[in-house]
């Protein structure tokens, strides 16, 4: 069961075509800024060749982190040219993108119909739902957006230098790790990071891929403890710590449960450096 609590620029840019027969993915770094980049190639594939293009559902495209789509038969070094590979349009969004962003394609969007959807996560707590294919007519705002910071109640990204003392994620951190899709039952998990009224908060959130509502009574605020005497032990305990553990990694979906990563952040030393591995469970 979850605990349930109460709970915008930089460019993404999106590339696509309408007859898509190959999905890529890449994070780039230019001039200190992330731009996230979803790259589809059409090479007169015919009609079905969307149903070719696989789902891109957690970090690197499966659980072995190689990056390798092992579906793609089409591309060459022939046909990968500026006349029929390129930037076909930008989006914008409220801040930087560190997480990689995920792809289903044929997807119901209440009220909108069936899209091709591209999941784009912010360090603003925001996540946003991009058809991939077009961003004219209907397309030209998101078909959905999450955010999960609301000022005016004192609930905010942490800041990246007075809160955290971090120099790698600037100018705020929210949600850092790559999300993870399951496609068994639609649901999109993601760790968001906040501050609230002066306490920090990592939270788990599963939401609906077609429409971002919260599923199974969740978010989950992540709490986590391990028997040890090292920095910031308290009673034989290391507990996890919401402002000094980093959510880096990408999530990670297995068999029924998740694993969620951590790091440290490189300017600081001291407690932060217990870093935790925590393991969930959930409906299926």
């Amino acid at each position: 069961m979850w605990n349930r609590t109460l709970i915008s620029d930089e460019s993404v840019r999106i590339r696509a075509t309408r007859e898509a027969a190959v999905l890529l993915f890449c994070t780039t770094f230019v001039r200190a800024t992330f731009l996230s980049t979803l790259a589809i190639l059409a090479l007169g594939a015919g009609s079905n060749a969307l149903s070719q293009v696989v789902s891109v559902t957690t970090y690197h495209n499966d659980n072995s982190r190689q990056g390798l789509n092992d579906k793609e038969s089409i591309l060459t070094h022939a046909n990968v040219n500026p006349n029929q590979f390129g930037k076909l349009f930008s989006r914008k969004t409220d801040g930087y993108s560190y997480a990689q962003p995920l792809y289903l394609p044929g997807v119901n969007i209440p009220g909108l119909g069936v899209h091709n959807v591209v999941y784009v996560a912010t360090e603003h707590d925001t996540l946003y739902a991009f058809d991939a294919d077009s961003n004219a007519g209907i397309n030209r705002e998101p078909l959905w957006q999450r955010s999960f910071i609301n000022p005016v109640r004192g609930i905010t990204t942490v800041a990246s230098q007075a809160d955290a003392a971090c120099a790698d994620l600037v100018p705020e951190i929210g949600i850092t790790g790559t999300p993870v899709i399951d496609t068994q039952t639609g649901t999109l998990y993601v760790v968001v990071r906040t501050k609230e009224n002066g306490q920090f908060f990592q939270r788990l959130h599963a939401l609906d891929v077609t429409t971002r509502a919260e599923k199974f009574g969740g978010p989950a605020v992540i709490r986590a403890k391990v028997k040890g005497t090292g920095d910031g032990a308290v009673n034989g305990f290391v507990h996890f710590d919401s402002l000094r553990n980093n959510q880096r990694a990408g999530l990670l979906l297995n068999r029924g449960g998740m694993s969620i990563g951590g790091s440290r952040y490189r300017s600081l030393t001291g407690p932060e450096a217990n870093i935790p591995l925590i393991g969930a469970s959930f409906p299926s």
